[in-house]
């Protein structure tokens, strides 16, 4: 799945972190809302 996104954000995520450029890579994310909901689970694919 490729997921490319024009519209809501005025400042689009550019790949960095603290300024420097984050590797190729997947990195996996788990958000617990602390709510009594199931963490939100997913992951973000780098790609250039």
């Amino acid at each position: 799945l490729v997921f490319r996104s024009d519209k809501g954000y005025t400042m689009p995520w550019d790949g960095t972190y603290k300024g420097r450029m984050l590797p190729v890579d997947s990195y996996h994310y788990v958000i617990n809302l602390n709510d009594g909901s199931k963490p939100v689970v997913g992951n973000v694919t780098i790609v250039r």
